[in-house]
């Protein structure tokens, strides 16, 4: 095998490796139909997702950054991630029950990988 296909397949296998995932649910305990569900690579760099179509319906969440100590996620309660911060972590994390005061809030999603 030549050094160039090597290399080609290790950078693929880091790449799966040390990829993040937010999902978010309709209702609490990753229950109901999913609000949200993104993943990428290690090499996201400001990425704003507006959750348009289940606006203000997430209950439960799970954020995933792989193998990557450098992805971090924020919730916020306005489109184009504005308004009230309702969640962040540089920590993968899973909610079970958003908090009554931030719960069906979230109107967008940031992911940052540094």
């Amino acid at each position: 095998m030549q050094l160039t296909t090597v290399f080609t397949l290790l950078t693929a296998a880091t790449s799966v490796a040390s990829g993040w995932e937010f999902t978010g649910w309709w209702d609490q305990n990753a229950q109901g139909p999913l609000v949200i569900y993104r993943s990428g690579n290690g090499f996201t760099n400001n990425l704003c997702v507006d959750i348009i179509e289940n606006k203000d319906k997430m209950s439960s969440f799970k954020w995933y950054r792989g193998t990557n100590i450098f992805c971090s996620f924020k919730l916020f309660s306005d489109f184009k991630c504005k308004g009230d911060m309702l969640a962040s972590s540089t920590d993968s994390w899973t909610v079970a029950a958003i908090s009554d005061k931030n719960d069906n809030r979230a109107s967008s999603l940031w992911v940052d990988c540094l």
